[in-house]
């Protein structure tokens, strides 16, 4: 039971972190998608330029964000480990963590450790 306890609070732990990366990142896109919507309603015919507005703004954001490909990076790695292990999880019928574990082997490790496919898999 301790080692079982110990998985949910480290996957309780992760999950934490991903919401507290990811909540700056969603007020952000918030206020520009707020941005985006005042040009709209001062010039209607607008609404057709979002992608040419969605490239701005992150060009924008990558040349006036110092360590911008850092953030990129863990995004993605968290949304990856997040979604994937969800995915994995639901699939298999492993638990979260374990699942997320073997995400992340397969990610940063994947021709190492193919041989853990349907073993037990420890979890962080």
């Amino acid at each position: 039971e301790p080692q079982s306890s110990f998985l949910r609070m480290s996957t309780a732990i992760f999950l934490f972190l991903t919401v507290a990366f990811y909540t700056p990142v969603a007020i952000h896109i918030y206020r520009e998608g707020k941005v985006y919507r005042s040009f709209v309603l001062e010039q209607p015919e607008m609404w057709k330029e979002l992608p040419n507005f969605v490239v701005y703004r992150f060009d924008l954001w990558v040349a006036t964000t110092p360590k911008w490909k850092e953030y990129i990076l863990v995004g993605f790695s968290l949304f990856v480990v997040t979604f994937g292990g969800a995915v994995f999880s639901c699939s298999t019928g492993t638990g979260l963590g374990e699942s997320m574990s073997a995400v992340w082997i397969f990610m940063v490790d994947s021709g190492a450790h193919g041989d853990l496919h349907g073993t037990s898999l420890h979890a962080w």
